[in-house]
């Protein structure tokens, strides 16, 4: 008897040219269960409702993974923080407003650890998520997130038959595709470019930004990937509105300073610079959650960093011709 063939589903990832969008499309087509819609920004604006709704009319779109927005690091966050605010919250509007008004059936969308209170015990639980006392370098980015993340409870409670929206938190995410720009970059990424550079160079000593003593807990993006398909193939019932997505390791910024510099071979002096802010002491996630679905992240630091670097490496030329 011939094996009945499964349906695939139509599947948008909005946002496929980067970090974490990118790492969703290369699992997604290991999965094989999906027709994957990768549109680049001169095919589908996002910040265009019609297009953005006819899009998923006319290509049936059944899932999106939302990986789409504006993202950056401390210092451009703390300089530019209505223009993330009110970026963000147009993107967010518009897929709510997509998710009201077409057949999608399951959303995947990306908040943020800084959307938890500096007050909250960590590692911070879901249940804690108050949009009080937020750190301040990235508070218009947090509200632009803790806009939508609301938002998408408040749609999962009022339309729980039409469409579930999932918020994933992930931590501190790194990887090929990650933004390297040293205005804009987030600290790993920086870091692995500044010390590259420095070693290409042969200086004898590194300037970074802040004390060094703040505790991060980094996660790999093929790791978050693998966490967004997985949560995309249980029963949405099955699954909370609210996930963190993290690793359960921390680690200072000074260390992984060192960890870095001994991966790219780096000999010099490394000095930190405490006249620059260090944002939040700590951002630690409790992913007890996720891991009592059955998902635990799979790749260590060590490895990550490497497979980082080597990207990095081989993109270097382009990287450091876009600034």
């Amino acid at each position: 008897m011939e094996k009945k063939k499964l349906t695939k589903v139509n599947l948008l990832i909005a946002g496929a040219g980067g970090l974490i969008g990118s790492a969703c499309v290369k699992i997604a087509k290991k999965n094989g269960n999906y027709n994957l819609f990768i549109p680049s920004r001169n095919e589908l604006n996002y910040l265009n409702f019609n297009d953005f709704f006819n899009y998923c009319l006319t290509k049936n779109i059944e899932y999106i993974i939302f990986a789409v927005g504006k993202v950056g690091g401390i210092f451009d966050n703390q300089d530019n923080q209505i223009n993330y605010m009110l970026y963000n919250t147009e993107l967010n509007t518009n897929l709510l407003k997509v998710a009201v008004k077409s057949n999608v059936k399951k959303i995947i969308t990306f908040s943020s650890s800084c959307m938890y209170s500096l007050r909250a015990k960590q590692p911070y639980e879901e249940k804690d998520l108050s949009f009080v006392d937020v750190e301040k370098t990235s508070f218009g980015y947090a509200l632009s997130k803790f806009y939508l993340t609301k938002s998408s409870e408040l749609f999962n409670f009022n339309n729980s038959n039409k469409c579930k929206f999932i918020n994933v938190i992930p931590n501190s995410t790194y990887g090929p595709h990650d933004d390297f720009d040293l205005k804009t970059g987030h600290v790993l990424a920086c870091l692995i470019r500044k010390f590259y550079e420095a070693s290409k160079k042969n200086k004898r000593k590194i300037t970074l930004f802040g004390s060094g003593k703040p505790m991060r807990e980094f996660i790999y993006s093929e790791d978050v990937a693998s966490a967004v398909l997985f949560l995309l193939n249980k029963n949405y019932k099955d699954v909370c509105d609210i996930i963190n997505i993290g690793t359960g390791k921390e680690i200072s910024i000074s260390n992984l300073a060192l960890k870095i510099s001994s991966i790219i071979g780096f000999k010099g002096k490394i000095i930190f610079d405490e006249s620059y802010s260090d944002g939040a002491k700590r951002k630690f996630l409790n992913s007890s959650q996720i891991n009592n679905y059955g998902w635990y992240s799979s790749t260590s630091l060590e490895n990550g960093l490497l497979k980082t670097f080597e990207w990095f490496k081989s993109n270097y030329e382009k990287i450091s011709n876009k600034g």
